[in-house]
């Protein structure tokens, strides 16, 4: 998460998610780019990118689908950490 801390007042919040094959920490080049804009910024790894085991990446097998349903509460926990960050303007979260 970044947050520009030289900033005061209600700021707008940002989720960024990677793309395939990558993971969050690929998102830090972009998060900084925003933030000194005053967007508190958060990244997170989809399920696929923080496999431990096994392939990067889509497999089309049924844990696909599984993580496909964590990969969109994974976002909404995203953007719920956005909202209660005391900051961010809840009207402003994209």
């Amino acid at each position: 998460m970044w947050d520009p801390v030289t900033r005061s007042g209600l700021r707008p919040g940002m989720v960024l998610m990677h793309g395939h094959p990558s993971n969050a920490s690929a998102m830090t080049g972009i998060a900084q780019n925003y933030a000194p804009y005053g967007a508190v910024v958060i990244a997170i790894d989809a399920p696929f990118g923080r496999r431990a085991e096994g392939p990067a990446g889509l497999t089309f097998l049924p844990k696909d689908s599984a993580e496909q349903i964590q990969l969109i509460k994974d976002l909404q926990r995203a953007v719920d950490v956005l909202r209660s960050h005391p900051n961010v303007d809840d009207d402003r979260v994209v």
